[in-house]
Order: structure tokens, then C-alpha cells, then sequence
């Protein structure tokens, strides 16, 4: 019965991408320890979301992800899951075929305030506290897939980050991105 719903809402999704975020709930099932097989899910995302999505919808499965990130009655687990099913993968294969300035939301501007740059929003939305300040994550697991979506932009998108000029002082969102990321590797919190 689990079984047979999980694949409607997947083939309601298949038709209608706008829905995406009902795909959410389901990753537990990817998950958990039972007897019945939901390797179709993973099949699902990959062949469907990650790969077939366009630009504009890849954004929107972003944003969708970042509304549940911010609702704080939304399970970790679940959150969790979206960032390493779904938005890791999604981004890195968009960012392979060279989608990085389209995806990120417009051309490298590292010091602007554009609520529609996944970057800005990503780093001052997530990563930090409305006071500036590191976030701290209620799992470690957590912190550990916002690290890696981290160095997936800082490999793929550093011009939205950082402008690399020998005279240019580090920008905001290099200081958001150190600032984030430096609780991680002192060694009571290094995983």
C-alpha cells in the first residue's frame, strides 16, 4: 500500500514539477530499514529531478527546499535528505554542464544583495543567523550537508563569492562563507 502511493505522487510529480516538494516526505522512505524496496524513488530523482529539470525548475526545487529549511515544525531527517537527494546532486549536475550564472539566479556579483542569487540567499538565510553569526545546527548531519553544498558552490561558483582581484578586500559573502564555515573545523566540533 506504501508502496503504490509512494509511486502516484511520484508519477504527480512527474507532470507537474511545480509539486516537487511532495517528493519530500517520501525520502524517508529511501531512509528507513523495511522489507519493501523504495529504490524507485532514488531512480525517481535522479533520472527526473536532477537530470531533466530545467534551470528555472531546478531554482524553484531551491527555494522550495529553502522554505522548508527555515519552517521549523519541518523533521530534520527530512531536510536532511532533501539537501543530499536532491539539491547536492541537482546542483552539482547542473553545475557540470556549465549552468553555474543561469542556476545561481545572474552574473558573478559578489557584494550585491539580490534575493534572487541562490548564494546570498543561501549564505544569509542558512549559513547565518539574522545577527551574522554561524548557525548552529541541530544535527550534525545537517551541518554536515550545508558544508558540502558550500564547497560545491565555493568549487563551482567562486565568482559569486569572491572577487578575485589582488586588490579587492575580502567581500561579504566570503566573510559569511569563513564565518560559517570556521566552527566546523575547530577540533571539539570537527566531525
Amino acid at each position: 500500500q506504501p508502496k503504490r502511493i509512494a509511486k502516484c505522487i511520484l508519477q504527480y510529480v512527474r507532470y507537474n514539477p511545480e509539486s516537487v516538494d511532495a517528493v519530500f516526505p517520501l525520502l524517508r522512505a529511501i531512509e528507513s530499514r523495511s522489507i519493501v524496496s523504495y529504490h524507485f524513488i532514488s531512480s525517481f530523482i535522479n533520472a527526473h529531478i536532477v537530470q531533466d529539470y530545467t534551470v528555472q525548475q531546478r531554482r524553484d526545487t531551491y527555494f522550495k527546499f529553502h522554505h522548508v529549511y527555515v519552517d521549523l515544525n519541518y523533521p530534520m531527517d527530512v531536510k536532511c535528505s532533501v539537501l543530499q537527494h536532491i539539491i547536492i546532486p541537482m546542483f552539482h549536475y547542473s553545475f557540470d554542464k556549465g549552468c553555474v550564472d543561469e542556476l545561481i539566479g545572474g552574473p558573478p556579483d559578489p557584494d550585491g544583495d539580490d534575493e534572487k542569487n541562490i548564494v546570498h540567499q543561501f549564505l544569509l538565510k542558512i549559513m547565518l543567523t539574522q545577527d551574522g553569526l554561524p548557525r548552529s545546527e541541530p544535527s550534525e548531519a545537517m551541518t554536515i550537508f550545508l558544508q558540502q553544498f558550500a564547497t560545491l558552490l565555493v568549487q563551482y561558483a567562486p565568482r559569486h563569492i569572491h572577487e578575485h582581484k589582488a586588490k579587492v578586500k575580502h567581500g561579504s559573502k566570503l566573510k559569511m562563507l569563513m564565518s560559517s564555515a570556521f566552527p566546523c573545523l575547530s577540533n571539539r566540533v570537527a566531525v
